[in-house]
């Protein structure tokens, strides 16, 4: 593990921010100064993410993005609750935010409960390949809940069991025990297809 990483065992890192939290809310400039340097994170977290859709938003749209973002973010602070990092708490509703103007982009009202629906929805498949198949979204269709957001976040965001941990506020014996109860569903659904390749 990056030793540089927030590490989400440390509570006292997450009481610190818990108290930056109450202190912007309380309005002390150098609390409210200390937040916006730390929420620079947000413009990095929605380029990045857009990059790995394949860039639907464009330059200016992206700005606009980054600025409706940060505005949701200081409007929701006070639900803060130092559980993790503020960069991973500001992580998940980056998230939502580009996947809710991708999703308004193409017409389609956002539904369902805002954490769920940041992972519910997969990348834009590559372009097809010999090698390609519709397969893996298929069978992610078994899964629900948390086993669901922790396969695509292992496997459509390529993330580590450390920073799946951070992102969902979980110990990463958790998301591995989820991620492996998933992986054994998947096992029992593909078995009788791997008998019927077999015969």
């Amino acid at each position: 593990m990056n030793p540089m990483e927030p590490n989400l065992t440390n509570t006292s890192s997450n009481e610190d921010d818990l108290e930056l939290a109450r202190r912007v809310l309380a309005n002390e400039t150098k609390a409210v100064e200390s937040f916006v340097m730390r929420m620079r994170c947000v413009g990095s977290i929605l380029r990045i993410r857009n990059a790995r859709f394949g860039r639907p938003l464009d330059r200016a749209a992206l700005g606009d993005l980054v600025q409706d973002t940060l505005i949701v973010i200081w409007r929701r602070l006070s639900s803060y609750e130092g559980r993790g990092p503020l960069e991973a708490w500001a992580y998940r509703i980056a998230s939502y935010e580009l996947l809710s103007a991708l999703r308004a982009s193409r017409r389609r009202p956002v539904t369902s409960s805002e954490f769920d629906q940041v992972y519910a929805i997969a990348a834009p498949a590559p372009e097809p390949t010999p090698d390609s198949n519709s397969s893996g979204n298929r069978l992610m269709r078994h899964l629900r809940g948390r086993e669901a957001q922790i396969v695509r976040l292992k496997h459509f965001e390529d993330l580590s069991f450390e920073e799946i941990a951070k992102l969902l506020e979980v110990a990463p014996s958790t998301a591995k025990t989820h991620y492996y109860r998933a992986v054994e569903k998947l096992r029992t659904i593909l078995a009788p297809l791997a008998g019927e390749v077999g015969t």
